[in-house]
């Protein structure tokens, strides 16, 4: 996915005008690692001239903090060359969505027609207290899936949640709760 980000941000680079990035920076750097007037140097021109653009364009359209901190990280760390800055951007955007899939993946699978059924089943077979809490246990599936949760806070409130009857609304504000009680305790 993030693969095809990057290749539609180079369609799209390509066709809108060139952004202010530092031109005397490429020309400094290809000159100092090849030839004058070779074909590697034009190619290291043309290269270090899309990589800047789309580096551009990367920082226009991120608006996650965390992206913007990555950009910021990768083009510090290479100030030298903008296409080992995007590499490096990419690298990062590629590990945080394996992580992001890992997550997901973290995230117990609960039977919620069979809770909810019981839930209805107590107050004497509502239809619409069924509809609520699968609604209810949907959304909050869904907010936990969206959110970074350590493995360690994961792992308890799966078991808290399982333990009550497998509900995402109590997987959700387990998750909460642990995440402020393990930040006031630091």
């Amino acid at each position: 996915m993030t693969r095809l980000l990057l290749a539609s941000i180079l369609i799209l680079t390509s066709l809108m005008p060139a952004m202010a990035f530092d031109k005397r920076k490429i020309v400094t750097f290809c000159k100092s690692n090849y030839a004058a007037k070779t074909a590697s140097l034009k190619l290291c021109l043309g290269s270090e001239a899309e990589a800047a653009k789309t580096l551009e364009r990367l920082r226009d359209i991120s608006t996650a903090p965390a992206q913007i901190m990555v950009l910021n990280i990768c083009e510090e760390d290479y100030k030298i060359d903008y296409a080992s800055a995007l590499d490096c951007v990419m690298r990062t955007l590629d590990q945080a969505e394996v992580n992001i899939k890992k997550q997901k993946e973290a995230v117990p699978e609960f039977n919620t027609i069979a809770l909810c059924k019981k839930v209805s089943a107590n107050v004497g077979g509502s239809y619409s207290v069924e509809k609520t809490c699968r609604d209810q246990e949907q959304n909050a599936r869904a907010e936990v899936l969206q959110q970074y949760v350590e493995t360690d806070i994961m792992q308890i409130c799966a078991r808290v949640a399982l333990n009550v009857g497998g509900s995402y609304q109590t997987l959700k504000t387990c998750v909460e709760q642990e995440t402020a009680a393990k930040a006031a305790l630091q």
